[in-house]
């Protein structure tokens, strides 16, 4: 099952779950929806967007998760990665953080930094600046 998500989708609808396979992409329509088994991603305690970093796209495939995010502060990109992560770990092999600078999420930049999870090694920060 694949089903194509928006932020807007993913935050009122909190889904994420291993077997959905769900894929976010740019050219998504607001009315766009999925389905969940799991708990929700986004809530009160998890928001997608804040003041200080928003996620921009996700994509999950073959036990792996994939979130890309922007960050006001690059330095906080493993303390971002772990927030959004602990709620995953029980139902993925990998997630990976893609976290780009501030307003650099769109456009062909490069991310900044690429938090790694797995259950084996744990957290492996890399910088890529």
């Amino acid at each position: 099952m694949r089903a194509i998500l928006t932020q807007a989708t993913v935050a009122l609808a909190g889904l994420l779950s291993a077997g959905a396979g769900c894929v976010a992409t740019d050219n998504a329509t607001p009315g766009d929806t999925g389905t969940s088994r799991h708990a929700p991603f986004a809530g009160a305690d998890r928001p997608l967007v804040n003041e200080d970093w928003q996620v921009l796209r996700m994509a999950t495939a073959h036990g792996v998760m994939t979130i890309e995010i922007e960050l006001g502060d690059i330095e906080r990109s493993l303390e971002v990665a772990r927030t959004l992560v602990e709620p995953l770990t029980a139902d993925y092999a990998e997630v990976l953080v893609y976290v780009y600078a501030d307003g650099q999420g769109t456009g062909g930049h490069a991310p900044a930094r690429r938090v790694q999870w797995t259950g084996r090694d744990g957290y492996v920060e890399i910088a890529y600046e």
